[in-house]
């Protein structure tokens, strides 16, 4: 009897899920609804139908729907996000950095082959409700994360003499934070190329205006 139910069980959960099971190809089926939706407008439903599983396959490969925006996050910044700040250390010129920086954001806003905006920006407004404690929290941490490694950058260009040693890194370094994430509400909510192009622009000649690399 035992055995006869294992056999049924084994049964059921491999009918829950296909048997060629592409785990990346999930998470970026359910990024791509997080991403259009937002945390609370990806209905599970929504989810498991473009994933191609059922519920029980859902909760047991990659727990309840938090735990799927957590893994569908580090996806995100793996294949998309984290090309900025790698622009950020191919250029020796700061000016030349901060602008690959900002073409990358450019990029992932305006591409047309997936949803608009920042699926980090998108949702960052939408989870800082006291319900949503630990995706605000991480989401911030994704903020701080970029803001360091601008004020890394920055504070190089500071050393080298590119930047005046009185200016303030860490502040500039939020303020690129601020407008890369403004530059996402406005590719959210419909703005072209060339909108959010006049907005990066300023905060490069903010950069300029304050940069005295010797020539």
């Amino acid at each position: 009897m035992d055995y006869i139910l294992f056999i049924f069980r084994s049964v059921q959960n491999m009918k829950g899920r296909p048997r060629e099971f592409d785990l990346d190809r999930a998470l970026d089926s359910a990024m791509l609804v997080f991403w259009r939706d937002g945390y609370e407008g990806a209905s599970l439903s929504e989810l498991t139908a473009a994933m191609n599983i059922n519920r029980p396959s859902l909760y047991g490969t990659f727990g309840d729907k938090e735990s799927l925006f957590f893994k569908v996050l580090d996806r995100y910044i793996e294949c998309y996000a984290k090309d900025g700040v790698g622009k950020l250390s191919e250029y020796k010129d700061i000016g030349e950095a901060i602008a690959a920086f900002f073409a990358s954001v450019e990029k992932l806003l305006t591409d047309p082959h997936h949803p608009a905006g920042c699926l980090i920006a998108n949702c960052t407004l939408e989870c800082g409700r006291n319900r949503y404690e630990a995706i605000s929290r991480r989401l911030n941490q994704c903020h701080a994360e970029t803001t360091a490694a601008l004020y890394q950058r920055l504070r190089l260009a500071q050393i080298e003499g590119q930047l005046a040693a009185d200016e303030d890194v860490q502040a500039m370094a939020q303020f690129f934070t601020a407008t890369m994430m403004g530059m996402g509400m406005m590719a959210r909510t419909g703005a072209n190329l060339v909108a959010i192009r006049q907005v990066s622009a300023l905060a490069l000649r903010l950069l300029k205006k304050n940069s005295q690399v010797s020539s």
